[in-house]
This record gives structure tokens, C-alpha cells and sequence, in this order.
């Protein structure tokens, strides 16, 4: 059964006095974004490239809102074991992809920017997890505004597409908390990871750098070894599938940790080789991330 949502009301009618501007944490007023959410055909405007072969034939699908609900109240029912179906994963990357937004911005007649369309986006893959899992619909209004407060301090270039957060690897580890803990909990651990997010943003755009301790890093060690298999093996194209499942193999080997949110998936891989099984997108981003870490910071 899909959620009714009730008429959202601006900012300004608001009783809970939520102001206009919000301050991030580098105290720098942030807009508050229009949450396009509540608007006519916003929930429904998801695409798909599940079944884009990228030689013409499957291409992109759209996919309804009721789909998303649907999907995600059927993987929190007892005795499910494996999450959203692996068609589910290509929605969330596909809908936050810069055609998307522009589609979108194109045909609206509202005074609406891309923040606006991908915090919305945000809000909405967040709440419907909410939903599905402790079944809150919008009679909570607190959860609501306490979502909508934490995305409002995402500064636009931390969105796609020049965002180095990989949203969709987020939203997963957030999928998995919810999984394990209480509404209470899994609010706290959001608002804790997009902060952090923030924050190093901030730190970043000051010319500020973060103290480290001597010798590596253990998250940056991972980055190293990780992007050492891959230069051994090959580093062009190493995400197709024939190369991807070889990485695979020899991080197994080397007993290179996998990443710590995936033992909260309903069904925790127990190597590589299982993860990319049942959730190639998630390997995929993990490898990349690490590939630019290794970058980012040469001989750290």
C-alpha cells in the first residue's frame, strides 16, 4: 500500500519556527533547499539502467515511487535475506545522474536549482527507508524535519556531479543500519556520517589539513594494497567483469579487508568473491574509492 503524503507547507508557515537559513558547520549561511518531494510527479521521476548493455538495446527505464516502497518493505519482512532486489541498485545512481536532474529541471515550471533537485532526491531515498522499515509514514513529523535539517548543510558541490561522496555506497550503509538498529540510532549515525562529510569539505576549502599520526594510516594502507593489486593485474579497464572477478580473487588471497558496513547487510559476504556475487556496484565503488585515495595522497 503506498504512503499518503499530506500538502507540504513552505518554511514561513511552518509552527516549529524552522528559519530560512541554516548554518553549516563552518557557521556560513546555507539556503534552505525547496523540497520538491511533496510536488505532483517528483517521487516518480526515477530512472533505471539496469538493462543498458550500451550497444543500443535495454536502455533506461523509468521507476515509479510505489515500486521503491514496495521493494524495500518486502526486503524488511522476516525471512528475507538478501535486501532490495539487484535491479533496486541502479535506481538511486541513475536518478542522481546530472541528465536526470536536467530532465527534470527542464520540464519544471518551479523556481528550482540542481541543490534542490538532488537534496530532494536525498530526502527522498532516505525517508522511504524510514518508512518501510518502522513504518512512520509523515504521522511523525520530527523525523521529517530532523532529515531534511541534515541534508540542508550539503554545500551544492558536494552533490553530484562533481561530488566526491559516493551517495549510493551511503545510502547502502545507511540501508544496512537500518537493518540492525532503532529509528533513534540510525538518525544519529546519518547525521554523524554527512557531517563528517561537511566538515571535512569545510576543512578542505580553508586550506586547513587534518593532523595525522606517524607512520600510514590503517584506512589509507587498504587504499595502497588495493591499488596495488589492481596496477598488477592490469589497471585498464579493471572493472569489467573478466578483471573485476580476478581483483576479487587476489584481495581474498592477500586477506585485504573488505569494507566494515557490509557485515551489516542481511546476508554478510564472507569474501570478495560473494560480495561481487550478490552486490557488484558496492565492490566496484569500494575498489574505485581506494584507487583515488591512493591517488589523492601519493606516499602518505
Amino acid at each position: 500500500m503506498q504512503t499518503a503524503y499530506p500538502r507540504a507547507h513552505p518554511p514561513s508557515e511552518q509552527s516549529d519556527g524552522v528559519s530560512l537559513v541554516r548554518y553549516t558547520f563552518s557557521d556560513s549561511p546555507a539556503l534552505v533547499f525547496r523540497n520538491l518531494f511533496f510536488e505532483n510527479g517528483f517521487r516518480d521521476h526515477n530512472y533505471n539502467d539496469f538493462f543498458d548493455d550500451m550497444d543500443g538495446f535495454g536502455g533506461l527505464e523509468t521507476v515509479p515511487h510505489e515500486y521503491l516502497e514496495n521493494s524495500l518493505r518486502d526486503s524488511f519482512k522476516p525471512g528475507w535475506k538478501f535486501g532490495p532486489e539487484p535491479y533496486f541498485s541502479r535506481t538511486l545512481p541513475t536518478t542522481l545522474s546530472p541528465k536526470a536532474c536536467e530532465s527534470y529541471l527542464r520540464h519544471s515550471r518551479l523556481p528550482i536549482d540542481r541543490r534542490d533537485y538532488y537534496l530532494s532526491k536525498l530526502f527522498q531515498f532516505f525517508y522511504i527507508v524510514l518508512d518501510a522499515k518502522f513504518e512512520i509514514g509523515f504521522s511523525d513529523r520530527k523525523v521529517s524535519l530532523q532529515l531534511r535539517e541534515i541534508l540542508e548543510g550539503i554545500p551544492v558541490d558536494l552533490l553530484p556531479p562533481d561530488s566526491r561522496i559516493a551517495w549510493s555506497e551511503l545510502w547502502w550503509d545507511f540501508y544496512g543500519h537500518t537493518c540492525s538498529e532503532g529509528l533513534d540510532a540510525v538518525m544519529s549515525w546519518l547525521e554523524k556520517e554527512i557531517g563528517a562529510r561537511i566538515e571535512a569539505h569545510h576543512g578542505e576549502a580553508a586550506g586547513q589539513t587534518r593532523k595525522r599520526r606517524r607512520g600510514p594510516q590503517p584506512q589509507l594502507s587498504l587504499c595502497r594494497k588495493t591499488a596495488r593489486i589492481v596496477q598488477s593485474l592490469g589497471p585498464s579497464d579493471w572493472s569489467r567483469s573478466e578483471k573485476i572477478k580476478s581483483v576479487c580473487e587476489t584481495l581474498d588471497r592477500e586477506e585485504v579487508p573488505m569494507s566494515p558496513a557490509w557485515e551489516r547487510w542481511k546476508s554478510p559476504p564472507k569474501t570478495w568473491i560473494d560480495a561481487l556475487v550478490g552486490r557488484k556496484e558496492l565492490v566496484t565503488k569500494l575498489i574505485d574509492y581506494r584507487l583515488k585515495q591512493d591517488r589523492a595522497y601519493p606516499g602518505g
